[in-house]
């Protein structure tokens, strides 16, 4: 879905107001601590319910308010979206989607897909397994329409055998939800590892073009070497003891080498960017071609973290895509020529409030 329009009320530090989106980039600069990235964390909130700053959303909600909203217009195939998002400080969620209340946010997530990118991004080979999952996983959710009923029943019965260790439960028993958490693991792999198959020649690719002549190597593991319910057998008296399941899609990660040692240990500054910046563009090019829909970008306070001809480059990389619609947070006014080029938006932020600049589309 592309956005055209951006509503916000008690979000953190920013007083309540609306952005008109631009089709394919918007930028909105100012100081530090005015509030853009403010801007971008609503956007994020309302295609994933969370943030991509904080797990406690009451830093989200504005001091002495007791809820944030958020709400967007779009189109996705000619038809217009309207997205509504309320969550208070006891955790309370409402969804609403062309005014009707919606139950799951993966079927928001589905109409909206997006990604934030910003320079703590930049830990995704040297962070933990996790987020080298939910990078993975967010293209398989958006490629496989299977995928989320799967993850959750996957993540349910997980929780089921995690709690029946932790209790010390009959063999039997155990051994029965260990059938179950087998049978669930092997279909939320199999669309992992399919994805991974389409994804990781387009890293190498990507890769490629951005840091010639690297030694880097990519691979997949699925959480478990082997036959994952003889792995189970075998470890059984150490979960027990662990009171949790070692092995398993729970620990699949996505492994970044350079011959033999972890490429994070290996590669200087400079080059961990080129790599993390060749797998978000590597996602973004394959969910392009493998849905042809309309996804956003939001590029938070990168170009502090990249020269500007490099800055530039990804955000060519990106705009020369068709269906990817960018908005950017950053310090200073963007570049006048992919401004006018790209018949742009662009924002002021200070102390909170939001005004719109006009763009000189005629400027030469």
């Amino acid at each position: 879905m592309r956005l055209q329009e951006v509503q916000y009320h008690n979000v953190r530090n920013l007083k309540d107001g609306a952005l008109d989106l631009a089709p394919h980039l918007t930028w909105i600069y100012g100081d530090n601590g005015a509030g853009k990235t403010s801007i971008l964390e609503s956007i994020y909130l309302l295609g994933t319910g969370h943030s991509f700053r904080t797990n406690t959303i009451d830093r989200v909600i504005s001091h002495e308010q007791s809820q944030f909203i958020v709400f967007a217009r779009g189109q996705e195939d000619g038809l217009e979206h309207r997205i509504g998002l309320q969550r208070d400080r006891n955790g309370q969620m409402v969804i609403r989607l062309n005014g009707n209340d919606v139950r799951r946010l993966a079927d928001i997530a589905m109409l909206l897909p997006i990604l934030a990118f910003t320079p703590d991004s930049y830990q995704l080979l040297s962070g933990s397994p996790k987020e080298r999952r939910r990078y993975l996983d967010w293209g398989v959710f958006h490629v496989e329409h299977r995928f989320a009923e799967v993850h959750s029943r996957f993540s349910k019965t997980l929780r089921h055998r995690n709690a029946l260790l932790r209790q010390q439960a009959s063999r039997e028993e155990l051994n029965l939800w260990t059938r179950h958490l087998v049978n669930e693991s092997i279909k939320l792999n199999e669309f992992r590892q399919q994805y991974w198959q389409q994804l990781a020649p387009v890293i190498e690719s990507v890769l490629t073009q951005l840091y010639p002549n690297n030694e880097v190597s990519f691979g997949f593991y699925p959480g478990w070497t082997g036959e994952l319910e003889q792995v189970m057998a075998d470890h059984l008296d150490k979960d027990i003891e662990a009171g949790s399941t070692r092995f398993g899609p729970q620990r699949a990660d996505i492994r970044c080498r350079i011959g033999r040692v972890s490429a994070d240990e290996e590669l200087s500054r400079g080059q961990n960017k080129l790599v993390v910046q060749s797998l978000l563009l590597a996602q973004i090019r394959l969910f392009s071609q493998l849905t042809g829909r309309s996804g956003v970008l939001l590029l938070d306070d990168i170009g502090g973290e990249l020269d500007q001809g490099r800055f530039e480059s990804l955000l060519n990389e990106v705009l020369a895509l068709e269906h990817w619609q960018v908005i950017v947070s950053a310090t200073e006014i963007g570049p006048k020529r992919l401004l006018k080029e790209y018949n742009s938006a662009m924002f002021h932020v200070e102390h909170g409030q939001v005004k719109p600049v006009t763009v000189d589309h005629e400027q030469h």
